[in-house]
């Protein structure tokens, strides 16, 4: 499969080898090169807040370099993305059937 033209695509990662193991149940962000994966990392890294700097809770009113990398915050913002993608599919499948099965207790009820 030849490299993406544009900064990034998502592709489906299985037969992809990560640390020496096949992927048999994935996804993979593909990036156009070195600089394009920097670019949409910065890029998210802003619209998202994340911070290069962070407070000192050892010296108040000072700072340190953020000890979550952008790479990590990347990753921990996609996964909870996904994740609350997930859990409200999940909560409106649950409220339907309940409300299915609260309307059809009511209709047997009502005249």
């Amino acid at each position: 499969m030849p490299a993406p033209t544009r900064l990034f695509r998502i592709d489906n990662g299985n037969g992809a080898v990560l640390n020496a193991e096949t992927i048999t149940r994935g996804t993979v962000i593909w990036y156009r090169d070195n600089a394009a994966k920097q670019s949409v990392i910065d890029d998210f890294c802003a619209a998202y807040g994340y911070q290069a700097t962070v407070s000192d809770p050892a010296r108040p009113g000072q700072t340190i370099p953020n000890p979550v990398s952008q790479q990590d915050f990347f990753n921990n913002q996609l996964t909870r993305h996904i994740r609350e993608v997930i859990r409200g599919q999940r909560v409106q499948v649950a409220a339907n059937s309940a409300g299915a099965s609260a309307g059809a207790a009511a209709d047997a009820d009502l005249p």
